[in-house]
């Protein structure tokens, strides 16, 4: 059974949060980044509407996790402390030329302002004893400025899990750079039915990407609400409520500047288990219970609390509890939606 998915892309210009891009395979140098597989259940439907991207964290904070290439060098290049200015690494000798390098990125017409988040990184062309390229100078924010012998250099920009590296020669006085990045972004939430969502506190989402005929992630342990910056594409999308067998998936296209609002239909609900003596009675204490399919496949093994809460997808289960070395069973079934409590009664131990 499939479930239904709603995306609201929203139109205008605008970009997105988080950090980790997927180096541009153009250098020889750079490799595409690894990530490992996953498989996917159920998939659905989709609207779209579109809306204004932000460039950025509203306190103009960037998101990058660590951008290196194939054969990294150690991050020794940082800004200084309440300068901003980069830093450059030890054991490079410079000659005596300099030149100043000017950075700066657009997504689609849009400039990047001062302090937003792109995350620069300035790695020189020829590899040092350790067989790795140097990392020469890094910086936070949407424009940047090196002073560097003149010589070839690798410029990175990122943004997000999207971004762009590049082979630049910089020549005296000045070079500037501008690069294109193709980015956009993805927020991901999930529903029962329209307007009722689900508390942010049970779901999590993985962002993964064709490779071939296999998947890989892209991004995991994804919050709801929580916008992820990536390059231009298709993508598949996992949402997952409760940590047990909750499972909808939907593909969706992120588009370059657009953020992409993804809500995907769940069913599923919480219920709480209680061995009783009668109905509306007290959980009996010294209680473990395992919860089977209508086929006597596992689906919970043994959990002892005398009234487990549990998060399952809509279906026909049967609950099993042990209580003083006797055995008690009930089949019942899950609605979307529907929270409430599974009593099994006291009596007619299996």
């Amino acid at each position: 059974m499939y479930d239904k998915i709603r995306i609201n892309l929203l139109s205008r210009r605008g970009l997105l949060p988080r950090a980790l891009p997927l180096l541009a395979a153009v250098l020889a140098v750079f490799a595409a980044a690894n990530f490992a597989d996953i498989a996917f259940a159920q998939s659905g439907t989709t609207e779209q509407r579109i809306i204004p991207l932000p460039i950025g964290r509203p306190d103009g904070t960037p998101q990058a996790p660590p951008i290196l290439p194939i054969r990294p060098a150690p991050l020794n290049a940082q800004p200084a402390p309440g300068t901003g200015r980069p830093v450059f690494g030890g054991g490079t000798v410079f000659p005596k030329t300099k030149a100043k390098l000017r950075l700066s990125a657009v997504v689609g017409d849009q400039e990047f302002p001062q302090g937003s988040g792109i995350i620069w990184r300035v790695y020189g062309e020829s590899e040092n004893a350790e067989g790795k390229l140097p990392l020469l100078g890094t910086f936070s924010g949407g424009k940047a400025e090196f002073e560097l012998p003149a010589a070839y250099y690798y410029v990175h920009a990122a943004f997000g899990y999207a971004g762009e590296t590049r082979r630049v020669k910089l020549l005296p006085p000045m070079t500037e750079i501008k690069m294109k990045l193709d980015a956009g972004g993805l927020r991901l939430n999930a529903a029962f039915r329209e307007g009722d969502i689900i508390p942010a506190k049970h779901l999590k989402f993985e962002i993964a990407k064709a490779n071939g005929d296999a998947l890989t992630t892209i991004v995991d342990d994804v919050n709801a609400d929580e916008m992820i910056r990536l390059p231009a594409g298709q993508y598949h999308v996992v949402s997952r409520y409760g940590g047990i067998n909750s499972v909808v998936t939907a593909d969706v296209k992120v588009k370059s500047n657009e953020l992409t609002d993804l809500t995907l239909y769940q069913r599923g609900a919480e219920i709480t288990l209680k061995l009783v003596s009668e109905h509306g009675g007290e959980a009996l204490a010294n209680t473990s219970w395992t919860v089977l399919t209508p086929a006597g496949d596992p689906v919970i093994d043994t959990i002892a609390s005398a009234f487990p809460s549990l998060i399952l997808a809509a279906g026909d289960y049967v609950a099993f509890a042990r209580h003083e070395d006797r055995n008690f069973s009930m089949p019942f079934t899950i609605e979307s939606g529907v929270h409430r409590d599974i009593e099994v009664l006291l009596k007619n131990p299996n």
